[in-house]
C-alpha cells in the first residue's frame, strides 16, 4: 500500500471527506505534469490533530502538522512521508 493510499484510509475509517487535487489529479485526467508530491484537499479541522495520525507514525511515516494563523487561508497543512513514496501534503 503506497502512501496515499494509507493517508486515504485514514481519512476514510474517520469519515473525513478528501478530494486527489494537483498534478496527481490531472494525470488521472490524461494531462501531463509532474511535481514530486501528491496533494489532498480536506476542509475537516480534524485532521490537525495529532492523534489522527497515530497509525501511520506507528507505520514509521512521518507526519507534520502546520496550522495557519488568522491571515493564513488556509486552516493548515499536513505534510505525510514515508519510506521512497512521494510525500502527501
Amino acid at each position: 500500500m503506497t502512501t496515499v493510499e494509507r493517508v486515504c484510509a485514514v481519512l476514510e475509517a474517520n469519515g473525513i471527506c478528501h478530494a486527489l487535487i494537483g498534478a496527481a489529479a490531472l494525470a488521472a485526467r490524461g494531462v501531463a505534469r509532474s511535481t514530486y508530491d501528491i496533494d489532498l484537499i480536506i476542509s475537516d479541522p480534524r485532521v490537525l490533530e495529532p492523534r489522527l495520525w497515530t497509525p501511520l507514525r506507528e507505520a514509521g511515516a512521518t507526519v507534520d502538522i502546520r496550522r495557519g494563523d488568522a491571515d493564513d487561508p488556509l486552516g493548515g497543512v499536513v505534510r505525510i512521508e514515508a519510506g521512497t513514496d512521494r510525500p502527501v501534503i
